[in-house]
C-alpha cells in the first residue's frame, strides 16, 4: 500500500476534529478519549450510529485507494497501541509493585516536605518521559470531560431509595489528583531555579511540567494538536531532570503514572462507582469526607480505585485519588452504608451536557465484587434488597459462593 500524500493527511486530520465536533454535539465524547476504555470495534460502532458526516464520507478512497473508513480504523489502531504503550502493564507482581510502593511519599518533617535526591528517580529518561505522555493524556482527558462541569450522580441506596450527589473536578485540584505535591515542588531548589520563581498557580505547574521542546498549546488547542502530539514524545523536563545542574528529583514519576493511568481510565465517567460517606478524612492532609469506590481492573494485586471528594454545603469536589487493595481501606470504610451510582451527568452551564447511564449488569458485578471485598465493614443490606428485586424482575444471574442474598 503507498503512503497517503501529505496534504491528504493533513485533511484526515480536519476531518477527525470535525467529527470530533459534531459528537460532541451530541453528547458524545472525543473518538480518542472513547478508544482508552472501548474496543476499536465499539468505536466505530458508536461513530456509524451517530455520524452523518461519517456515513456521508465513509467509502471515500484516498490516492492509494484506501477508503476514510479503512484509515480511520488504522488510525483508532494506532491510538490504542499508543494508549497500551503508556500505560503500566500489570504482571501481578513486581511491575506493580515497583509503582505502588513509592505512592506515598513525599513526607512532611518539622513542617517541610522532605527533598529526594536524583539517584530516587528509579526511571530511566525513556521511562520518565513516556510518564509525562501519560500525564498529557490524563490533563487532555481533564479538559475534554470534566472541566469547568459541575457533575451529578444518581445514586441507589436500596429499594425506593435514591439521591443525587454533585460535585466538579476542579482544574486547581487536577495537579494533585495526578500525583504532584504543589508545596513540595514549589520548595524545591532546583525547581526554583529552572522556573525563576517559587509561587506557581497549580495549572502553572502543571503546563510547566508538560511543555515540550518546541513549544506545548495543548491544553488550550488539544483536538487541532493532536497528530502532532502523538509524534512528539521531547519533553524539557525529561531534559531539566537528568541534566547534570539537577540534584534533585524534581516529581515521584511512579506516583505520577500510576495516578495518570487511574484518572484515564477510573473516571466517574468511566467506571460505575460506589459512594461512601466517611467517619474520618480520606487521608492525613485530606479534607474529602465521601469517597467514590470503583474497580481498577489494571492494577490485580490493589484492584481499588478510591475519589475523596469534599461534601460540604458550600464546595462539592473530587480532591484525591487513591489506588488500593481492600484491606488497605478496610479501617478508612469501616461503619459506612454505601450507596451505588446509577449514573452521571454532566452540566457545564451553557446548555450542552454529556451523561451516561450505568447497566444493571455493570452496577450488579461491582456490587458482587464489593461484597467479597468489604461484607466485613460495609453494611451493604439495602443495596443486597436492590439488587435481588433487580434479580426477581430482570433475570440478572445470582453470584454462587458468596450470592448476594440475606
Amino acid at each position: 500500500m503507498s503512503r497517503v500524500e501529505l496534504e491528504e493527511v493533513l485533511d484526515f486530520r480536519k476531518v477527525v476534529i470535525e467529527l470530533n465536533r459534531e459528537l460532541h454535539s451530541k453528547g458524545i465524547f472525543d473518538l480518542e478519549y472513547m478508544l482508552v476504555n472501548n474496543s476499536i470495534e465499539d468505536v466505530m460502532g458508536v461513530l456509524s450510529d451517530n455520524s452523518d458526516f461519517y456515513n456521508l464520507i465513509k467509502d471515500d478512497k484516498y490516492s492509494n485507494g484506501v477508503t476514510f473508513r479503512e484509515l480511520i480504523e488504522m488510525y483508532f489502531k494506532y491510538v490504542k497501541q499508543r494508549y497500551e504503550s503508556l500505560l503500566i502493564r500489570d504482571d501481578g507482581g513486581k511491575n506493580v509493585d515497583k509503582y505502588y510502593d513509592r505512592l506515598k511519599e513525599p513526607i512532611m518533617f518539622e513542617e517541610t516536605y522532605l527533598q529526594y535526591p536524583k539517584k530516587t528517580i528509579g526511571m530511566i529518561k525513556m521511562d520518565v518521559e513516556k510518564t509525562l505522555m501519560l500525564m498529557r493524556e490524563a490533563i487532555l482527558a481533564y479538559y475534554k470531560v470534566y472541566h469547568n462541569k459541575k457533575l451529578i450522580a444518581e445514586l441507589t441506596y436500596g429499594i425506593n431509595n435514591s439521591g443525587y450527589m454533585e460535585f466538579s473536578i476542579m482544574e486547581d485540584q487536577l495537579l494533585h489528583l495526578l500525583g504532584v505535591t504543589a508545596e513540595q515542588l514549589r520548595n524545591n531548589p532546583d525547581f526554583i531555579r529552572l522556573t525563576g520563581k517559587k509561587h506557581m498557580r497549580s495549572p502553572e505547574i502543571l503546563e510547566w511540567i508538560i511543555r515540550d521542546l518546541e513549544g506545548n498549546n495543548d491544553l488550550i488547542q488539544y483536538d487541532e494538536d493532536f497528530l502532532k502530539r502523538l509524534s512528539n514524545n521531547k519533553f524539557k523536563l525529561a531534559e531539566d531532570q537528568f541534566d547534570n545542574d539537577t540534584q534533585t528529583r524534581l516529581l515521584n514519576y511512579h506516583k505520577i503514572r500510576v495516578k495518570s493511568h487511574a484518572f484515564l481510565k477510573y473516571g466517574p465517567f468511566e467506571k460505575v462507582s460506589l459512594v461512601a460517606k466517611l467517619n474520618k478524612k480520606v487521608t492525613t492532609y485530606a479534607k474529602s469526607n465521601t469517597v467514590m469506590i470503583s474497580r481498577a481492573e489494571s492494577f490485580k494485586k490493589y484492584p481499588w480505585a478510591y475519589f475523596g471528594s469534599v461534601q460540604t454545603p458550600e464546595k462539592k469536589y473530587i480532591e484525591t485519588l487513591l489506588i488500593d487493595s481492600d484491606k488497605g481501606k478496610k479501617e478508612l470504610l469501616k461503619g459506612s452504608t454505601p450507596a451505588i451510582v446509577k449514573g452521571i451527568e454532566s452540566d457545564s452551564g451553557n446548555g450542552s451536557s454529556e451523561s451516561h447511564i450505568f447497566s444493571e449488569e455493570e452496577r450488579f458485578k461491582l456490587m458482587d465484587e464489593a461484597y467479597k471485598s468489604f461484607s466485613d465493614i460495609l453494611d451493604f443490606t439495602k443495596l443486597i434488597e436492590y439488587f435481588n428485586q433487580l434479580d426477581y424482575e430482570f433475570g440478572l444471574g445470582k453470584t454462587n459462593d458468596n450470592s448476594l442474598s440475606l
